[in-house]
């Protein structure tokens, strides 16, 4: 994996900021599937508030999770801190999934973007991949939820 990643940085631009950003798949539940697809995105325009907190982003192969994410945006994802209230990348079961962070009496739950119903505890997560700082739009602008 290593070389790989270092294989994707050996052209880009010394005076330029890139991210890895992984390819997903999406079956027809709107699950999206880990791959080992990767490539790289120039972060250089992105404000350095959002900039700095990013560690790689992954991209939205499907519409289940519209309007809140489009087809073809690329999701930013941070773990420079636990997620508060932001929308989590969390992995379950090989799969990731996106969700709303609540905590309720002491307990984190999290909560379905698409319809806003309880989904699961964290302590039935995996990991806590991240939070959602925001996204890159088809036509390449910076946009945050």
């Amino acid at each position: 994996y290593i070389r790989y990643i270092a294989s994707l940085n050996k052209n880009n631009e010394t005076n330029k900021r890139y991210i890895s950003v992984m390819e997903l798949e999406c079956n027809n539940n709107g699950n999206l599937k880990i791959t080992t697809n990767y490539r790289h995105i120039e972060t250089t325009n992105v404000h350095e508030e959002f900039r700095s907190k990013i560690f790689f982003g992954i991209t939205m192969p499907c519409d289940h999770y519209m309007p809140t994410y489009s087809p073809y945006d690329i999701l930013l994802i941070a773990n420079d801190r636990n997620p508060t209230t932001e929308n989590s990348l969390l992995r379950i079961n090989g799969s990731l999934y996106i969700a709303k962070r609540k905590v309720e009496c002491g307990i984190a739950k999290y909560y379905s973007i698409r319809d806003g119903k309880f989904r699961l505890n964290e302590s039935d997560v995996d990991e806590v991949v991240g939070y959602i700082v925001g996204f890159i739009k088809p036509d390449g602008t910076f946009a945050v939820r």
